[in-house]
């Protein structure tokens, strides 16, 4: 008799299936916020920013240069400029700094020194300020919490109008 040689079975072959581009609705949200976080990187949405305030009164100009948004941990200034606007000199001035602002940031300092501290502010004294002169006081800033910090800043002479600004600084965790 002979011998019937047995070819070798084959696999079955997979079914045939249409193959097609599907995103889910919650994909449809997902992909446009993650494009847009680079976007908004690249314009400096997430970076540091420095904004500049002035106001006038009789005797004293004030300009503030502050930071506006700016990261944990990272090491920024406010910087106060008074100016003598009149024609005499001006024997004492008071900057006040709001406490609020202040406590929000931690190893601050002072140049020139405190002069004094109260319940709502931190007083800085700028004595014998002469027509024409401008000086600067100069507050660094470590950022400790996040979130959005807000407060006022007021020169003005012991018996004279003070003028004020507000200032706010956002801190990106």
């Amino acid at each position: 008799m002979a011998k019937k040689k047995k070819e070798p079975s084959k696999p079955a072959q997979p079914p045939e299936v249409d193959r097609k581009f599907q995103i889910h609705p919650y994909q449809m949200i997902g992909i446009p916020l993650m494009m847009l976080v680079p976007i908004l990187a690249l314009f400096g949405v997430f970076g540091e920013s420095v904004h500049s305030v002035s106001t006038s009164g009789q005797q004293l100009d004030t300009s503030v240069e502050y930071p506006t948004r700016f990261r944990y941990k990272m090491i920024d200034e406010v910087i106060v400029s008074l100016s003598n606007v009149s024609d005499q000199a001006i024997p004492s001035v008071l900057v006040n700094f709001n406490r609020r602002y202040i406590d929000g940031f931690s190893t601050v300092t002072f140049t020139p020194s405190i002069h004094s501290i109260t319940d709502s502010d931190y007083i800085v004294e700028v004595i014998d300020l002469q027509p024409g002169e401008t000086r600067v006081i100069s507050v660094t800033l470590q950022a400790e919490k996040y979130g959005m910090h807000r407060g006022t800043i007021s020169a003005g002479p012991d018996e004279a109008e003070e003028v004020a600004v507000s200032i706010d600084t956002f801190t990106f965790p």
